[in-house]
């Protein structure tokens, strides 16, 4: 009987939970009822509070010139700018203007190994070095990469010019980071910077020398002398990169200041040259007016461009010719400066010389313009000098 009483009681306690969950079920559109939560009071952070609620820990309303907490409290309120919270740059803007910047840099990359290299002087530096070698030590020489890369962006501006204010803007940019950055070197050169510093200096004045074929107009453009004269305190102003460069290689390349030692004074196949440069010294010699030392140092300056020159015709590089001016003594770059009439004369062959270079998109017309403003400053009272200048007029006008 006591099993069978609590098998009785177990279905009764199951009946009558049956009964609580069919009568739950029933009730389920209690679940299903929508409640609104009653709403929470709006919250706004301040995040530029005054000095006085900070140091509080207070909320600042922020009001100005003072906060109501100060005002209530009669204390002088003062906000501090450098504790000010800025809202942050969004990241997506950041990281898409720096994709921008990547891509325009691999597109000069690519422009410097497919074309820009080839304008450079192959005489004593194969391709590959141009193609590869220079570029991965400008990988890891900030001032170099930035000189490349404003020098490639002017001569692909020369290339579109529908896009040509856009890499003008560019070159610039980067000729400056480049100046910023080689500048602190030159004091103290270490060796293991010498190379990188070397060809940034380098391509910092072919950077110069392009800048004038970038004005539309010519009232903007630089005149020759004052750009060759630009070239020429940049590059003397480089001296320790260049000594330094040379006394850690054990075969220095030829340096963009000094011309090939190895050519005679006068030995050019082109014989109008030739007996410009020579008349040009023999009006230097019979030139009473200048003294024992000017007539040595112009004698020296004319003998070494016509080194320059040869270098040109045997080697077809360009190095030394470009690099002529900076060699010159300080006096002869001052007279070059004021247009004495030697240096003009003189100045007025190197332009001719210059012209041979046309074909370089960082020359073009150059050569002609310094042959054009000089002219005024020879006085033709020599037969000798009109030979000279009617030649060199002839020679980068012809008819």
């Amino acid at each position: 009987m006591r099993i069978r009483d609590c098998a009785i009681r177990n279905t009764a306690y199951d009946v009558r939970d049956a009964k609580y969950f069919f009568s739950a079920r029933d009730d389920m559109s209690f679940a299903t009822q929508t409640y609104e939560m009653p709403t929470r009071r709006t919250h706004v952070k301040s995040r530029g509070g005054c000095n006085e609620c900070k140091q509080r820990r207070i909320k600042c309303n922020e009001a100005k010139p003072a906060c109501d907490g100060c005002v209530k409290r009669e204390l002088q309120c003062i906000y501090d700018k450098s504790t000010q919270w800025q809202r942050p740059t969004h990241r997506n803007s950041a990281s898409s203007t720096s994709l921008a910047t990547r891509v325009i840099d691999l597109e000069i990359l690519h422009f410097w190994t497919l074309h820009t290299h080839k304008t450079c002087d192959h005489c004593f530096m194969s391709t590959t070095w141009w193609q590869e070698t220079l570029p991965k030590l400008a990988f890891s020489n900030d001032h170099l990469l930035s000189a490349l890369l404003s020098f490639t962006s002017l001569h692909i501006a020369q290339f579109r010019p529908s896009d040509a204010n856009q890499y003008v803007a560019t070159a610039v940019n980067y000729r400056d980071r480049a100046l910023h950055l080689l500048t602190p070197l030159l004091g103290n050169i270490l060796q293991d910077q010498a190379e990188a510093c070397f060809w940034a200096s380098a391509l910092i004045g072919l950077i110069t020398l392009a800048m004038h074929n970038t004005s539309s107009s010519a009232a903007e453009r630089q005149t020759p002398q004052t750009l060759l004269l630009e070239l020429a305190t940049l590059w003397r102003g480089s001296d320790n990169v260049d000594k330094a460069h040379a006394s850690g290689t054990a075969a220095a390349s030829p340096s963009y200041h000094s011309p090939h030692p190895d050519f005679p004074t006068s030995n050019l196949r082109d014989a109008e040259l030739d007996a410009a440069l020579l008349r040009t010294r023999d009006c230097i010699c019979k030139d009473a007016s200048l003294a024992p030392s000017a007539q040595s140092q112009y004698t020296k300056a004319v003998e070494d461009l016509a080194m320059a020159c040869a270098l040109l015709e045997s080697e077809g590089s360009f190095s030394g010719l470009l690099s002529w001016l900076p060699c010159l003594e300080p006096h002869i770059l001052d007279d070059f400066e004021s247009s004495h009439p030697t240096a003009a004369l003189i100045g007025i062959c190197y332009g001719a010389a210059l012209h041979a270079l046309r074909h370089l998109w960082y020359i073009k017309d150059l050569g002609r313009r310094l042959v054009h403003d000089l002219t005024p400053a020879v006085p033709l009272d020599d037969p000798d000098r009109v030979k000279l200048v009617n030649w060199a007029r002839e020679r980068v006008c012809p008819p």
